[in-house]
């Protein structure tokens, strides 16, 4: 999220704005769902069609339908007519980017209840979503849920992997492991663009599980081993690559310590790992990643990162920071060795 210039004529209506950001983060949650932009998708549709498919209130969804056109989603004409537009389209539920699983997540009841306590995570500094009745994300994941995040991941996430494959010299790697590799979207590119290298990829039982089928869909199974288990009890050895993708920011400082101890135990002599995050700066070109970094603060208690607090991470458990490559997507490659 990139917030655009402004002049100081401007302050009152930016702020204004500012504070009702979550109306309009709410609109998009109850279009995704009803579904109501799906319903779009064949073409106009008139609030009493799309009531009666989604089981709504006609004058009350005209109101919602009014608002997704104020956010340019959907479009009106003279005789109550909505129709989707190009950005709508990219919340259709078969997006290839998955943005509507993203806008579930955010506009959802837990992050919603969490949000409504943020006060108390900046008084205490611990994490309120189970407070809010909401479970800790990751902490047992059934094959749905692991499905849901996995999209959700790849509505933040879903355009990095061939920029990090370009930015990045993998020619070398014989054997790359991917720690916390989900649903292997990151782990496929790289093994698809470089023929020689081979992969494993490491998560939850059932995360694992869904990670295999999609390295049977994209012809990799055979380059490929899917190890299941916790990084929080060991990870697997054999690899002189190591990634760490997305994954430090959200666990707590102490369960960093942790995951990373692990890694360090398993890299052999000479082996490298490289930790894939967006780096917080004192400039502008780092707002998403200090969004993500509030909903970090509210949701696991993780956090992101400026590159000196990554190299205190790195430098307390074994691994000496040898550089920092920005990429062309919204994340930096940090590469470490062992200290």
């Amino acid at each position: 999220m990139t917030l655009p210039p402004l002049d100081s004529s401007e302050a009152h209506a930016y702020v204004m704005r500012l504070a009702l950001g979550h109306v309009a983060s709410r609109t998009v949650y109850a279009l995704a769902q009803f579904r109501i932009i799906d319903h779009l998708a064949a073409g106009l549709r008139t609030p009493a069609e799309l009531a009666h498919v989604t089981h709504t209130h006609e004058a009350s969804l005209l109101r919602l339908l009014r608002a997704a056109s104020a956010l340019r989603l959907v479009s009106e004409d003279e005789n109550l007519g909505f129709a989707l537009t190009p950005f709508g389209e990219a919340l259709r539920s078969d997006a290839p980017r998955h943005a509507a699983f993203a806008a579930l997540a955010l506009g959802g009841p837990s992050m919603w209840a969490a949000f409504g306590d943020l006060t108390r995570s900046v008084e205490s500094g611990e994490p309120v979503l189970s407070r809010a009745g909401g479970a800790r994300p990751f902490s047992d994941p059934t094959p749905a849920s692991a499905e849901r995040t996995a999209k959700t991941q790849m509505a933040f996430y879903g355009d990095e992997p061939e920029t990090i494959a370009g930015a990045y010299d993998f020619s070398a790697v014989r054997i790359l492991a991917d720690i916390g590799g989900s649903s292997g979207n990151l782990i496929t590119t790289l093994l698809a663009r470089n023929a020689a290298m081979r992969g494993i990829l490491f998560d939850l039982p059932v995360v694992a599980d869904a990670a295999k089928a999609m390295l049977e869909r994209r012809g990799l199974a055979d380059r490929c081993e899917v190890i299941s288990g916790s990084f929080f009890k060991s990870v697997p050895s054999g690899a002189d690559l190591y990634l760490l993708s997305h994954v430090l920011h959200d666990w707590p400082e102490e369960q960093c310590d942790t995951i990373l101890r692990n890694v360090r135990r398993a890299i052999p002599a000479g082996g490298r790992l490289l930790v894939i995050e967006p780096l917080l700066t004192s400039g502008s070109d780092s707002d998403a990643a200090k969004f993500l970094d509030v909903i970090a603060l509210a949701i696991t208690g993780g956090r992101h990162r400026t590159l000196e607090e990554h190299r205190q991470l790195l430098g307390r458990n074994g691994f000496r920071l040898t550089r920092s490559i920005d990429t062309a997507a919204a994340v930096s490659i940090i590469e470490s060795e062992p200290a």
